[in-house]
């Protein structure tokens, strides 16, 4: 994938996220909504823990690698499944547009997540940090979701 983002003074303005495979083009103004190929998106309406698809990625880190998989036992027990693509930026895409529910990584860079945090944002999302601070581009961390099921999972990370 390549993915660009703007940000002025740490705030992401403009996010644009190419998906070469497929010939997808995801992208949003901030305070303009989220467009994919030019047609509007929006995040799923999923509630219940049950029902979500979650994606996620692991740190290369491998310090981190056992606080992962010990999450990822917790999550795995409590949603309908789990996405491993290998992209922050289309994983979060794929929040936007309403096909996962749910991503999370640590580890990850600010050119990873930056455009698919506004992307998120403006397709009715909410994307902050994993320990539940607002989101920061610079603090290795993302948790994007559809917004309604945010406090719900935020409780098993």
């Amino acid at each position: 994938a390549v993915s660009i983002g703007f940000a002025v003074k740490k705030e992401v303005v403009v996010g644009v996220v190419y998906n070469p495979i497929l010939n997808d083009l995801y992208s949003a103004v901030k305070g303009g909504g989220a467009f994919k190929n030019g047609i509007p998106i929006s995040v799923s309406k999923t509630e219940n823990l049950i029902h979500c698809l979650v994606a996620t990625g692991f740190p290369y880190d491998r310090t981190r690698l056992d606080a992962s998989t010990e999450t990822l036992k917790k999550v795995l027990h409590n949603i309908r499944d789990l996405r491993r693509a290998g992209s922050a930026a289309l994983d979060m895409c794929m929040v936007a547009a309403g096909v996962y529910d749910v991503y999370y990584e640590h580890g990850v860079h600010a050119w990873d997540i930056a455009a698919g945090s506004l992307i998120v944002t403006e397709a009715g999302g909410q994307v902050l940090s994993i320990d539940g601070t607002p989101f920061n581009l610079c603090n290795r961390q993302v948790f994007a979701t559809n917004k309604v099921i945010t406090s719900k999972f935020k409780a098993m990370l």
